[in-house]
């Protein structure tokens, strides 16, 4: 698996016929709709995408699986994102990635302040393993998240930060 996006916009031709022609064939791409993945298959015998109209938006994160893993170069072209990112996320996942060809901190994914206890959970493609970090009181921890050019993570933007407790004002104790 991979976890990519589309750092670029391309106008009209931004469906994953216009975007991923030449993919190996048995590839499967999975799109997140927020609540589920729509999930599209490439075969070259029927000349490409079962689907080749889904379009995919700058900023807009997707997997892409090669079951054979033959190695094969992936070129998105576009032009710079003019558009700001989108506020924060509400109380939902999102797969998400860059707006342009430099690397992704979180200025460059949205446009507001993460709020307390938001997650980014990057996946690494060589080890197969996740990182999670979390930004509570200020902080980001392990560390910021950084997304490679081309890259995509998970965002989970306002989840529960864990016990809250609400005190009386005007309070006096002998």
């Amino acid at each position: 698996f991979n976890f990519l996006a589309d750092d670029l916009c391309q106008g009209t031709n931004n469906t994953v016929a216009d975007l991923l022609p030449s993919v190996p064939d048995g590839t499967y791409l999975y799109i997140w709709t927020g609540g589920g993945f729509y999930a599209l298959a490439y075969d070259a015998l029927v000349g490409g995408w079962d689907d080749p109209n889904v379009t995919l938006s700058p900023g807009e994160g997707f997997i892409l699986d090669n079951p054979y893993g033959t190695n094969f170069t992936l070129t998105i072209c576009g032009c710079e994102p003019t558009c700001p990112p989108p506020c924060t996320p509400a109380n939902a996942w999102s797969l998400v990635g860059g707006f342009g060809t430099a690397t992704a901190t979180w200025s460059n994914l949205f446009s507001c302040p993460p709020p307390c206890g938001t997650e980014v959970i990057l996946f690494n493609p060589v080890t197969q393993q996740y990182t999670t970090n979390t930004y509570v009181n200020g902080v980001w921890a392990p560390s910021a998240p950084v997304l490679a050019v081309g890259q995509s993570a998970w965002v989970h933007g306002n989840p529960t930060p864990g016990l809250i407790v609400t005190c009386p004002t005007n309070k006096t104790v002998p």
